[in-house]
């Protein structure tokens, strides 16, 4: 699919740097491609921490559900869909 973007100077040069891809559309689909491992490895981790968590909880781990209410106060979760390019 052809499209337009208006990329950074900066950032792109910053990433031609680090990676030595010099043709836009692959330092672009690189960037993608890292960008979607990034993210599935961060749900698959998620995924994984949950379903711990839920033991836990199914066992009545007192400690936990403290744990858990104390981070949902303090971490409330997301609700916008935009994406986050911060740490």
């Amino acid at each position: 699919m052809r499209t337009t973007h208006n990329i950074d100077d900066h950032l792109l040069a910053e990433a031609r740097r680090l990676t030595r891809i010099d043709e836009k559309t692959a330092l672009v689909r690189a960037g993608l491609e890292a960008l979607i491992a990034r993210e599935s490895a961060r749900h698959r981790m998620i995924l994984v921490g949950t379903s711990v968590w839920i033991d836990h909880l199914r066992r009545g781990d007192a400690t936990l559900v403290a744990l858990l209410t104390w981070m949902s106060i303090c971490w409330p979760r997301r609700t916008s869909t935009s994406a986050n390019f911060g740490p």
